[in-house]
């Protein structure tokens, strides 16, 4: 499905572009689809590999659609990107996001085996300790793990959790701050006066991928929630670029890294070290 702006006309042509706001820290524990459908294909030949050196029959499973994903964690639009696919979320309806159930393919009698060897036993188990409290609990000694351990190295898997929960204090630290929380209450202002009612970005894509789900059949359905979801979209960027939502997120989140880094920078370079290792192991793989 193609989307086209509907009744979008442009709006200032001088208008000073947002700040480049993205992931935390780099987005050092994100691939680009391409990446991730490479680096998940490498790692399931490993897994293969392992089980059948434990004489073990494993299938690798198809990939799923690589389906892209927005490239910050804020909901910032850029806004023609939002006035002609909107939230990219039509153009990828209907396509099947759902895992094999690999297990379906092993005989009944050799699942506890089966099990045992891919994902690790508990005599092997490893506890990871998050920033902020909480722990990540895996197996060492399973095939998975063992596949992760030689694509990504040994202290990937630490570093990685480490820097998801370290992000997700990023993020909540930034939704907290007064710029930030002020610059909403701008934004939801201006889309009430459009007619929509969201208290953020992430609510007002979150209303259309509900309407998506909404029972409908038929190719009318999909084209009306596609105009919908341009009209939403559109008006959201619209609203952030009016409420100076980007430069209110990018102050906040600097401040936030820059707080962290005091303690974590040498691990977070050791992280993208780690990440560029990984993905010089499949290069001949990408696109």
């Amino acid at each position: 499905m193609t989307l086209v702006g509907v009744n979008a006309a442009r709006d200032d042509p001088g208008r000073v572009p947002r700040p480049a706001v993205g992931y935390p820290f780099g987005g050092v524990i994100r691939f680009s689809p391409a990446q991730r459908a490479a680096l998940s294909q490498a790692q399931q030949e490993s897994v293969a590999a392992c089980m059948a050196a434990r004489g073990l029959r494993y299938e690798i499973p198809p990939p799923l659609p690589a389906v892209p994903e927005p490239d910050n964690p804020y909901g910032l639009l850029d806004e023609d990107e939002a006035r002609n696919s909107g939230y990219s979320l039509s153009l990828h309806q209907g396509q099947d996001s759902q895992p094999k159930d690999l297990l379906k393919s092993v005989p009944a009698t050799q699942r506890g085996r089966w099990k045992q060897a891919l994902f690790g036993t508990t005599a092997h188990r490893k506890a990871v300790p998050l920033p902020g409290g909480g722990e990540i609990v895996f197996n060492t000694d399973g095939c998975v793990q063992r596949a992760r351990t030689h694509l990504y190295g040994a202290r990937w898997d630490l570093l990685q959790y480490t820097f998801q929960a370290l992000s997700l204090q990023v993020t909540t630290a930034v939704e907290r701050s007064g710029p930030v929380r002020a610059a909403h209450r701008q934004w939801a202002a201006c889309m009430k006066g459009s007619g929509i009612r969201a208290s953020t970005p992430q609510q007002s894509r979150a209303m259309v991928a509900d309407e998506l789900k909404r029972p409908a059949a038929g190719a009318p359905h999909r084209k009306e929630v596609a105009r919908f979801e341009l009209r939403v979209a559109t008006q959201d960027a619209r609203c952030q670029r009016t409420s100076a939502l980007a430069p209110a997120i990018a102050d906040a989140a600097a401040r936030e890294e820059r707080r962290i880094l005091r303690t974590r920078a040498d691990e977070l370079h050791l992280l993208n070290n780690l990440k560029s290792a990984a993905l010089s192991r499949i290069k001949g793989e990408l696109p």
